[in-house]
């Protein structure tokens, strides 16, 4: 049974992932990313990123480095962590777009 969620779970993850993806570059492809409103919008959204990604990291990386997590663990959660970053990244997009 926890196998099915688990897979469950890898599906909708990856397709949001994947969706999140389209998005992004839908709006880095579209006119509305080239104006100023577009470039200060992708502006913030790109800092956002960094600063998850960097707090994430170094939070992994202690977790490692403390062995509460192994190094197998570390290179999945990590994976995860990063496909979830464009997740974030295209939900930070789409409200900043209807500020």
């Amino acid at each position: 049974m926890l196998e099915i969620i688990f897979m469950i779970f890898l599906i909708v993850f990856l397709i949001a992932s994947i969706v999140s993806m389209i998005y992004l570059i839908r709006f880095a492809r579209s006119p509305e990313s080239k104006d100023e409103r577009g470039s200060d919008i992708w502006q913030r959204m790109s800092s956002f990123a960094l600063v998850i990604f960097m707090i994430g990291s170094i939070i992994l990386i202690n977790l490692e480095g403390f062995h509460v997590v192994t190094a197998e663990q570390f290179v999945k959660i990590f994976r995860y962590f990063f496909s979830s970053i464009f997740i974030l990244e295209a939900i930070f997009l789409y409200k900043l777009r209807k500020m």
